[in-house]
């Protein structure tokens, strides 16, 4: 039996961040200060906020929703 080695795919992506297309960064961005200053709470730290406020996007941006809360869908919630 062949010995399966693990193969690591290096596609220059960059960070979480970079990944994120600019509307994403932006729609994110705006909701978070929208529920930190009218509803008076957050849902990233100030490191999040931070980086989706001042990162640049790459060339490859990550597809759908990018911020998904897995554990918001209850069909997982149950799984876990």
């Amino acid at each position: 039996m062949e010995k399966d080695e693990d193969v690591e795919v290096d596609e220059n992506l960059g960070s979480y961040f970079e990944c994120l297309s600019v509307a994403d960064r932006k729609i994110w961005l705006a909701e978070e200060a929208n529920n930190s200053r009218r509803l008076n709470f957050r849902t990233v730290g100030d490191w999040t906020f931070e980086k989706l406020r001042t990162t640049f996007g790459g060339k490859k941006v990550v597809k759908n929703a990018p911020n998904y809360e897995i554990l918001a869908n209850p069909n997982y919630q149950a799984a876990f």
